[in-house]
């Protein structure tokens, strides 16, 4: 808990943080992101946490379009270009009420880093309102999809309060 705390303050004071919490099953990992995301809720911290399923591993981009919908919903989400809105609202339609008026821009296989840039500038637009936290549990049940442009995602934060926590 003291490391993770740690690495926030880091990320608060505006160089992007990624913690990995790796443990066997029943070793306390869910409660601990549980405990952290309550600690940066008291503190002032924008919190966004998403969980894989193994029930559901098997649809692609289900956790990542899952994140970008609690993305969309923090101050700081209208920020996007128009062209990474409906990269978002394609990866997960409920963004449309978050980006309206905007057409969903389906990508080609090949095309896949234009979600993983519009998922980074989305946590840009969020963080320059206030420090984020994006906590993502259970990642050994990520679709390739979304463990792809998640993994994406984590290496590309440099710069701003944002704390990726997995």
């Amino acid at each position: 808990f003291a490391a993770i705390m740690q690495a926030w303050q880091v990320a608060r004071g505006g160089t992007a943080q990624c913690v990995h919490l790796s443990a066997p099953a029943g070793f306390g990992k869910t409660r601990l992101l549980s405990d952290v995301a309550n600690r940066l809720r008291i503190v002032g911290a924008q919190v966004v946490t998403v969980r894989a399923d193994p029930g559901v591993r098997h649809i692609p981009h289900l956790v990542a379009g899952e994140l970008a919908r609690a993305l969309g919903g923090c101050r700081g989400a209208a920020g996007v270009s128009s062209a990474s809105a409906r990269v978002l609202v394609a990866l997960q339609p409920a963004l449309a009420a978050t980006y309206p008026r905007t057409e969903p821009s389906y990508l080609r296989e090949d095309q896949r880093y234009l979600q993983a840039t519009a998922l980074r500038e989305l946590v840009e637009a969020i963080a320059d309102e206030a420090p984020l936290a994006i906590l993502v549990d259970d990642t050994h049940w990520l679709d390739p999809a979304s463990r792809d442009l998640l993994t994406a995602l984590a290496t590309s934060m440099e710069a701003g309060p944002v704390l990726f926590l997995s």
